[in-house]
């Protein structure tokens, strides 16, 4: 229940009969509605919520606040000082949105955005999401309160282009299940097979069709969790089973995208592990979207900037070159103890909320900085995006969101030299 603000930090709420309904109960604070995550730190965590009874004559309840979970003082990055290469129109200096949603977040995506836009980036990568609601037979599309709507999507694309960004589709998928088990748990015969293709084909147009008319820049496709359905696709290293025919069906369906939405359409594909499952369809796009995932070895910003280097020239600008595209660089690291090291195997580590292992601020910020160190002196990268920022609230937990964190500034640091306004 929003609390009604008196100025000054000060809210108040009242609550009417009937009381009887009620007796004891308890109640907690939280912020941005994110309930759970953002609380009050006497009702965090678990904690029991501050008991109250009802009474026959009005009750007065003050309460002040000492502290939120997960949110202290403002935290800044040290001083960068770097030199920066400014780059050429067409670079992406980006930020994606986690993949998930719920309602409760809607009324703070425009604050979000703000934001966003005030790290000077010039692209909003947004990911909305359709359900796997059953496998067999396979039901799949929007579910209200799980994945955003049609009208949900398009006020937050309005937001973001009211404030001058590029924005960008990303669409995935909610699982009832582990992405590779779930997979693995699939009939993946020759009827179920038709039915993926046919679902998926209405997905694809249906963000098409959304981008089309929302006015958005872009559209990203594929992703790890379309790689079984791919030519040669595979589930736990065997045969996923997928029709001989997958590459005319997919090609099929990005000339229907085509034909729906006119901006750019790239393909996704994770590093490591995906570049040598790249369809050869993907070469009829406009870029690849790079799911960064890579380790980095070293404990200091020079050795990782240096790890990330030797990755990038030996696996990356062939791969660039082979496809004739841009490549367009999307990053995740949490804000925890070894976050250099962390890989999608440790999924918690990029959620919100997390804290284990032992949050870490600067470690996150330092591999930003040694990333965004490697990619000012490549310049055939078309860009570079922070991907997992947890838009209704800023949380100083151990996740991949760079929201409310030191390595937010890193973000505002490099973007605005990588685009030329900020000297």
């Amino acid at each position: 229940m929003p609390m009604w603000p008196l100025g000054d930090n000060q809210w108040v709420y009242q609550l009417y009969s009937p009381f009887n309904v009620l007796g004891n109960f308890q109640y907690r604070y939280c912020r941005n509605d994110q309930c759970g995550l953002a609380d009050d730190l006497q009702t965090a965590q678990g904690k029991s919520g501050r008991p109250v009874s009802s009474s026959l004559t009005p009750q007065d309840l003050q309460d002040t606040l000492t502290g939120w979970n997960l949110f202290q003082a403002a935290a800044t990055a040290a001083p960068t000082n770097l030199p920066v290469t400014s780059r050429q129109s067409g670079f992406w200096a980006g930020v994606e949105f986690m993949a998930g949603y719920d309602p409760t977040w809607q009324a703070w995506l425009p604050l979000a955005i703000q934001d966003i836009k005030s790290r000077y980036a010039n692209w909003l990568v947004l990911t909305p999401t359709w359900s796997v609601s059953r496998t067999d037979p396979l039901v799949f599309s929007p579910v209200p309160g799980a994945d955003p709507l049609w009208a949900d999507m398009l006020d937050t694309l309005n937001h973001a282009r009211a404030s001058n960004l590029n924005v960008a589709l990303f669409p995935g998928v909610n699982l009832p299940m582990d992405t590779a088990a779930w997979w693995q748990a699939a009939p993946r015969d020759a009827a179920w097979w038709d039915d993926w293709f046919s679902l998926y084909a209405a997905f694809a147009a249906y963000h098409a069709d959304l981008a089309a008319k929302s006015g958005a820049s872009a559209l990203i496709l594929g992703g790890d969790w379309v790689a079984p359905a791919l030519p040669a696709g595979q589930v736990n290293g065997t045969s996923s089973g997928v029709p001989a025919d997958a590459e005319t069906r997919w090609e099929t369906i990005i000339a229907n995208v085509r034909q729906r939405f006119s901006g750019q359409v790239l393909w996704a594909v994770s590093y490591p592990g995906g570049l040598q499952s790249v369809p050869t369809f993907a070469r009829n796009l406009d870029g690849i979207y790079l799911l960064w995932y890579a380790p980095l070895s070293g404990s200091s910003v020079l050795d990782m900037k240096a790890a990330a280097g030797q990755l990038l020239d030996k696996d990356i600008q062939p791969f660039q070159t082979a496809q004739g595209k841009p490549v367009i660089l999307a990053a995740a690291y949490p804000s925890a103890s070894g976050a250099a090291g962390a890989t999608l195997s440790m999924p918690a580590l990029f959620q919100p909320g997390t804290s284990q292992p032992p949050v870490n601020l600067q470690a996150q910020s330092d591999v930003y900085q040694a990333m965004f160190s490697a990619v000012n002196e490549r310049a055939w990268l078309g860009g570079f995006v922070s991907r997992g920022y947890y838009p209704p609230a800023a949380l100083q937990d151990a996740s991949a969101s760079v929201h409310g964190k030191p390595a937010e500034d890193e973000l505002g640091y490099w973007f605005g030299r990588f685009l030329g306004v900020v000297h």
